[in-house]
């Protein structure tokens, strides 16, 4: 073989170990989720915790006097996927008020966010919540504080970034329940940071099924 093919294939050879290089590094320059992507972590988090929290009502009764001392659920993820909420709940002696804490393990949990990607979550992080309960009319009302804190893993199935981080977010909220029906709205705010990226919702809302 001549020089000249000599050169060509060495360069073609250089193209393509820049090439792979390049691509490694459009990879790594990906270090943390976008903020979509967070408050997609942050939405099934909270909803989920709402949703292991409203099977412990029987609608029609009282909430206080219905509360479960412990929990165990596993509940399905959005797109695939569970997470297993495990925790206690302690009533005041007079039903005033209780406290849920525990946990929630996320084994392959995926949830679709608002640019259409799914973002698969997996591990375990704490989560807890006081709520103070009051009567108006047909009504019973809630005045609800959660806290979510923790470290989860992280993959968006699409492209397949992933990464760990550390989930910090906080909720003040308002749960208004029908009594006879058992119907309820949930409204409040959510505040905090998930993988350093700042969460803050004035105008959180979750379907309750």
């Amino acid at each position: 073989m001549g020089m000249t093919g000599r050169r060509r294939i060495t360069g073609l050879i250089g193209i393509g170990v820049l090439a792979v290089v390049m691509a490694g590094c459009e990879e790594a320059e990906r270090e943390e989720i976008t903020s979509v992507e967070a408050d997609a972590v942050a939405e099934v988090i909270t909803s989920t915790t709402f949703d292991t929290w409203e099977r412990t009502w029987v609608p029609g009764m009282d909430p206080a006097a219905m509360a479960l001392d412990t929990y165990d659920y596993e509940v399905d993820c959005p797109e695939g996927g569970t997470i297993r909420a495990k925790g206690t709940i302690e009533t005041s002696d007079d039903g005033s008020s209780l406290t849920q804490e525990g946990t929630l393990t996320f084994n392959d949990c995926g949830k679709e966010t608002d640019d259409g990607e799914t973002i698969v979550l997996t591990g375990t992080i704490a989560d807890m919540f006081n709520a103070q309960f009051a009567g108006v009319g047909k009504l019973i009302v809630l005045d609800v504080d959660g806290s979510w804190a923790g470290s989860i893993s992280w993959e968006i199935e699409d492209d397949g970034d992933s990464g760990v981080c550390d989930v910090d977010v906080a909720l003040d909220a308002t749960i208004e329940i029908d009594i006879a029906t058992g119907e309820h709205d949930v409204t409040g705010s959510l505040t905090g940071t998930v993988c350093g990226v700042s969460v803050d919702d004035d105008d959180w809302s979750v379907e309750v099924k």
